[in-house]
């Protein structure tokens, strides 16, 4: 498996489960920085879910594209594109002419957070905005490998069952030829209920290299 992935370019796109202070980008749109850092034990990126798959595939980080409080979907009333369909998002993750061989994307916990209507064709509901997301994505980056994976839970957060976003993000994976990841079934511990610490960080992280 590791001969596989070996010196491959990875991408990132992803909320604030993604972010990491002085290596995500945008700067200042970062979850873990400053004394957060410490509360949850995430200084570096072998600390993160997306920093140990990298590494246990011997890839190498291109671009980690993680905007805390991000959603999928895109708010009718938000003029700023952070919402992972715009076209900002889904054309930021290379570098120069350096392409990802693998864009791993972790979305959609804010928009089950909020309650986003989960069915429709536009992009202010999930499926249609999802579904718009990977089509950017792989009109973008043609040759890329795109991991689409359902959403995790904290342990002790509010569980929606089913979750219907999760099913949204297997059935665009499956249509439009993507890896599904299965997270929907993994907890992991949280010191606010919603954002991994450094020990769930290494249980998503080892769920994902289980399925690849």
């Amino acid at each position: 498996m590791q001969e596989r992935y070996c010196d491959k370019y990875f991408s990132v796109l992803g909320d604030s489960m993604s972010t990491l202070q002085g290596v995500s980008v945008p700067e200042g749109a970062a979850f873990y920085e400053g004394g957060r850092k410490w509360e949850f034990g995430i200084f570096a990126p072998q600390d993160t879910w997306w920093g140990q798959v990298i590494a246990a595939l011997g890839g190498k980080m291109l671009v980690c594209d993680a905007f805390s409080g991000s959603t999928v979907s895109r708010d009718p009333l938000c003029e700023f594109p952070s919402y992972g369909c715009s076209d900002e998002r889904t054309g930021s993750l290379h570098r120069g002419e350096v392409m990802p061989d693998v864009i791993m994307v972790l979305l959609g916990a804010n928009d089950r957070g909020m309650r986003v209507a989960v069915r429709g064709e536009r992009d202010w509901c999930f499926e249609g905005a999802y579904r718009l997301m990977i089509s950017k994505l792989k009109a973008n980056y043609p040759h890329a490998q795109i991991w689409c994976m359902t959403v995790p839970w904290a342990e002790n957060g509010y569980k929606m069952t089913p979750d219907p976003y999760s099913e949204i993000i297997r059935q665009v994976a499956q249509a439009q030829n993507c890896r599904p990841i299965e997270l929907s079934d993994t907890l992991y511990p949280s010191p606010d209920n919603l954002h991994p610490n450094n020990e769930g960080m290494k249980i998503i992280s080892n769920r994902i290299l289980e399925q690849v």
